[in-house]
């Protein structure tokens, strides 16, 4: 993992908010709304539905 993907992933898990909104955290991650789409789908990235929609979960 390079340095910046590193620094993305801190910046996700020292919000203090459980979950990250998808757009919040496919810009954080360095990567396309639609890559963390299929990301998801395909059990590589935990997200949870929320009462303000489907979110990354920071904990699985």
């Amino acid at each position: 993992m390079i340095p910046a993907d590193l620094h993305s992933i801190r910046r996700i898990f020292l919000t203090p908010r459980p979950n990250v909104p998808l757009m919040t955290a496919a810009d954080l991650l360095g990567m396309s709304l639609r890559e963390l789409k299929r990301d998801i789908a395909d059990g590589v990235i935990v997200a949870v539905s929320t009462a303000m929609g489907t979110k990354v979960a920071k904990r699985s």
